[in-house]
């Protein structure tokens, strides 16, 4: 047995029969006149909006406050506009740090934006970094990249939102940022050049080829496992030069909208089961939240390897078939720097393993007990 590290494919997205399906963004959306724009992917979304609110500040480049912990290639588009980035420390319980925020501003400033973001689709309490940025005279921005669709807490803030539905549904572009109505004017939807109209057939049928691999179970872990790359490694990332999302991606995601609150709860349920297979056992891992919240649509389930030994479990399970994964990919201003200690650690410590919609019960019982076996 092995594990997939996505869901399948679906074929039915491949084809123009379904063209005519408008987009409906409204399941993305707390409120009803909230606003929702379709980019290709989240860094997308989130350098183009960072653009818009410091145009409307009167400036022609800003300051963005980033946690630390967080991929450094959704930075990319960010780094070439020209903002200034600094890089805050955050806490244990992954909030930021607020002492830290007043120690960047004293050093660089008040930032124009402060990006806060919700690791592994679990919410987090905004008040008290809500209020510091209403103080500092800041945007807030919520990356729920790890959330499907709102719930309390992520997306209800009355806050920009962005989120990425192509991270669910194994589709290469897709990203959705929800403006509220009274930023609503701040920005449109970015227009499509003419090659955003390609139809990628080379990728579609390496999909519907991993989907028959993925359903004949073919061992092909024992050849090229999931992850064996070194520490220093960087992960290598879809070069996707266009913030539009293209027309042959934008019916994908039309068609995926109806099936986005059921894949919520597939995965809530998977994230569950998995919880109650690993909790109590007498293994060097643990949990990262304890209290799950109603209604979240995890992308993935994290666990914290406390003895040195993560990289070697991590390499060990995927040779059994399970993609454990770590992260995040670091940005080299964080990485190895002694002032950012807590979040190296995580990058150390902390594996992910899938619980995607297209899990069976069977697999996902098979995977705990690798994990267990491994980490014991």
């Amino acid at each position: 047995m092995y594990i997939p590290l996505n869901p399948n494919f679906q074929v039915k997205w491949a084809f123009f029969w379904h063209s005519e399906v408008p987009f409906n963004g409204q399941v993305w959306k707390s409120k009803p006149d909230d606003k929702v724009i379709k980019f290709s992917r989240g860094r997308w979304a989130l350098a183009l909006l960072s653009s818009s609110i410091i145009q409307s500040k009167g400036k022609t480049t800003g300051t963005i406050f980033i946690p630390e912990y967080f991929c450094n290639y959704s930075l990319t588009p960010l780094r070439q506009s020209g903002f200034h980035l600094s890089f805050y420390r955050i806490t244990s319980n992954f909030e930021p740090d607020i002492e830290h925020l007043n120690s960047l501003v004293k050093q660089v400033g008040s930032p124009d934006i402060l990006l806060y973001v919700h690791y592994f689709g679990f919410p987090s309490n905004l008040k008290t970094t809500g209020d510091w940025c209403r103080k500092n005279d800041s945007v807030l921005v919520e990356d729920a990249a790890h959330a499907v669709v709102p719930i309390p807490g992520i997306g209800d803030n009355g806050n920009p939102t962005i989120f990425t539905p192509w991270k669910y549904f194994n589709i290469y572009e897709g990203a959705v940022l929800v403006l509220p109505s009274i930023m609503s004017d701040l920005m449109n939807e970015p227009t499509a050049q003419a090659n955003g109209k390609y139809a990628p057939w080379l990728w579609v049928a390496k999909k519907i080829t991993q989907n028959f691999v993925t359903r004949l179970a073919l061992p092909l872990h024992c050849l090229k496992p999931v992850y064996v790359k070194r520490e220093d490694e960087i992960e290598s990332v879809p070069k996707i030069k266009n913030p539009f999302c293209s027309s042959f991606f934008e019916k994908a995601l039309s068609l995926l909208v109806s099936e986005v609150e059921s894949v919520a709860v597939i995965r809530q349920r998977n994230y569950c089961l998995i919880d109650q297979l690993l909790i109590g056992r007498d293994i060097n891992a643990k949990r990262l939240f304890y209290a799950l919240p109603d209604k979240f649509g995890p992308y993935l389930y994290p666990l914290r390897i406390g003895n040195g030994k993560c990289r070697e479990i991590m390499i060990a399970l995927n040779r059994k078939g399970i993609p454990a994964l770590p992260w995040s990919d670091l940005s080299p201003e964080v990485l190895n720097s002694k002032e950012y200690p807590l979040v190296n650690t995580f990058r150390r410590e902390i594996l992910t393993i899938p619980v995607h919609q297209d899990l069976t019960e069977d697999q996902i019982n098979w995977m705990a007990q690798k994990v267990i076996c491994n980490t014991r």
